[in-house]
């Protein structure tokens, strides 16, 4: 099997923006990378300690961007996770707080007219999903973005060049070391 050397030309490529509740996420797909990923698919390779490393500095980095630009005390950056298949890792940080959706993107609709009956009966925290409707305020609440994920450069995208290339470096030396475990012959 052919080392794969770090690709002359490698691209970051945004692929998605977008977030859950209380949560963001970038999605970043770096191009050159499929040889090193599919050699690592086909050794099997249970074990990233290189990736997982080069994620965790990525995450700290994304971490401490994230609690420099918080609007308040109380949005809580959480510590970060490192997630995926070994051939295919990805890290994720969280901000906890309850607004921090709503004060990145804004707020213009409110759900109201949900009857309560109870805790014992209905979904999980008491409100009859059957009632109720979506009723939209002017102006609502103005997004006052902080990390600047729809609109100017966010925390993830200034640390993109380095991450993308200590990613790079990792998966290369994570192939070349798990290929050399295997037996074969790194020359």
């Amino acid at each position: 099997m052919a080392l794969p050397q770090a690709p002359a030309g490698f691209q970051i490529v945004t692929v998605k923006k977008g977030g859950t509740r209380s949560t963001f996420g970038t999605n970043i797909q770096i191009t050159g990378l499929k040889a090193a990923q599919d050699g690592l698919r086909a050794m099997h390779v249970q074990s990233v300690p290189i990736i997982d490393d080069a994620l965790g500095d990525i995450g700290n980095v994304l971490a401490i961007g994230m609690d420099a630009v918080k609007p308040h005390a109380s949005f809580q950056v959480q510590k970060p996770v490192i997630r995926g298949q070994p051939h295919a890792r990805r890290v994720s940080v969280g901000m906890a707080h309850k607004a921090v959706r709503t004060v990145e993107f804004g707020k213009k609709y409110w759900w109201v007219g949900y009857k309560r009956p109870g805790i014992s009966r209905g979904s999980p925290r008491g409100y009859s999903m059957k009632g109720g409707y979506k009723i939209q305020k002017s102006p609502g609440q103005p997004a006052r973005p902080f990390l600047g994920i729809l609109s100017g450069a966010s925390v993830a995208e200034s640390i993109r060049p380095w991450a993308g290339q200590r990613l790079v470096d990792a998966y290369i030396k994570q192939f070349e070391a798990s290929h050399a475990a295997a037996g074969g012959n790194n020359s």
